[in-house]
């Protein structure tokens, strides 16, 4: 979760711009956020090792990031079911 805890604000900044009202609407917002995210950003390296490291696409990666990532902000966006 390195990767998070290092882009956290701005990802958070960029699903918020999506205006996401449910559940749905987050998962959405996250898959979007996630598989544009740009590999300049700080700790993408330690994603695209992990991908390398494990024969994964890293699309396959931050797909499974996403899904991780909309659990994480429903709780802290307070979003409800």
């Amino acid at each position: 979760m390195t990767f998070y805890e290092t882009n956290k604000q701005l990802l958070i900044d960029r699903i918020n711009k999506k205006s996401p009202k449910t559940v749905a609407d987050l998962e959405e917002a996250c898959k979007s956020v996630m598989l544009s995210i740009e590999d300049t950003l700080p700790s993408f390296n330690l994603l695209k090792q992990f991908a390398y490291n494990k024969g994964e696409p890293i699309s396959q990666i931050l797909f499974a990031g996403a899904i991780a990532l909309r659990d994480i902000l429903q709780k802290e966006l307070n979003i409800k079911d």
